[in-house]
């Protein structure tokens, strides 16, 4: 720094020399000049160190730039909407091609024209459940049905939609829409209210029960704990079929209760039985719309029923495949049967 003020000053120096004739200016007007120039210099010194610690910067790494991240979402946790936090959705979407062959009516005769059938029909199901405490779990769920099938529309049977109806607008109907409650203070208990998944076809055999009926009622069931090897549970149910006291003509409401007791257990390695028996009391059934095509034959006096069910099914591996073997056995005790009638019904 010394050689440099140095020099600027024999230049300044040679050209007041120069100049000296004319101007003569004073030492007071040169050391002024000087320190003005050095302040300048120092200025631009410091400017040029600015640049070339910022010309370059150092590129941070992933690992850098996830650890930034997740510091300031843990440093403003209210970026989240609180109504997503305990929500879960689920849903599925099913395409499929159905053919049909020629059927036989009752008598044994073979079908004649329309009845060999080919459909494109597809399947939507959509819905959301969130735990709004511990104890209370709230849901819906919404699914796809054909509209023509009944005159309220869609079936209780199926969430299958028909395609080749000249491109309308199809129909989407309320499926499931539920409350859970589970006390803190009764570990097993679950009472559940609204339209709600069916739980009584414990074996899945689609015997007293089609997969896709969603009933509708209240139901109380409770998993009996302390067991490691076998789990019991015992569940009961009252089931809301047809709401007749605003008709024309009011009438008893259809309805259904049931009890269960059942229990699944590993009985081997590789290999669990599960085994239920389930008592239903339907009653008032004389009116009731239960399939698509109107009320059922034999539904047209006071109709109860009292059927009780057992059930039992075996699954294990065979060959690196999940199998199982089930039989559903079902009896009315409610009245003798009619002639050419049976009162008992099995499947296996």
């Amino acid at each position: 720094m010394t050689f440099k003020i140095i020099g600027v000053a024999l230049a300044v120096s040679l050209a007041c020399g120069v100049a000296m004739a004319d101007d003569q200016p004073s030492l007071e007007d040169v050391v002024a000049q000087l320190q003005a120039m050095q302040q300048r210099i120092d200025a631009l010194e410091g400017q040029l160190e600015v640049a070339k610690s910022i010309s370059a910067p150092a590129s941070p790494s992933t690992d850098d730039i996830r650890a930034i991240i997740q510091e300031q979402m843990a440093a403003a946790p209210g970026t989240v909407p609180a109504w997503l936090d305990n929500l879960t959705f689920a849903g599925k979407i099913r395409l499929r091609h159905e053919w049909r062959g020629k059927e036989e009516s009752a008598a044994g005769v073979a079908g004649t024209a329309g009845d060999e059938r080919n459909r494109f029909r597809y399947l939507l199901v959509f819905g959301f459940e969130k735990a709004m405490t511990e104890e209370l779990t709230v849901g819906f769920e919404l699914a796809s049905g054909d509209w023509d099938n009944t005159v309220r529309g869609g079936t209780p049977t199926s969430s299958n939609e028909t395609m080749g109806d000249s491109f309308f607008k199809d129909p989407i109907f309320i499926n499931r829409v539920y409350m859970v409650y589970k006390p803190s203070n009764v570990e097993g208990l679950t009472v559940t209210a609204g339209k709600f998944k069916n739980t009584f076809d414990t074996v899945k055999a689609g015997h007293l029960w089609d997969s896709d009926v969603t009933p509708e009622g209240v139901l109380v069931r409770y998993d009996v704990g302390g067991c490691e090897t076998v789990q019991p549970w015992v569940q009961a149910a009252y089931l809301i079929v047809t709401e007749n006291t605003t008709a024309a003509a009011p009438k008893d409401d259809s309805d259904i209760m049931a009890l269960q007791v059942g229990a699944k257990g590993n009985v081997a390695d590789g290999v669990t039985a599960t085994g239920a028996a389930t008592y239903y009391h339907f009653s008032d059934f004389e009116d009731t719309t239960l399939n698509s095509n109107g009320p059922p034959t034999g539904f047209t006096t006071p109709t109860n029923f009292k059927v009780i069910e057992l059930a039992g099914e075996v699954g294990f591996n065979a060959v690196d495949l999940p199998c199982s073997v089930f039989a559903d056995w079902a009896h009315n005790m409610d009245q003798e049967p009619a002639p050419g009638s049976n009162d008992c019904a099995w499947k296996a």
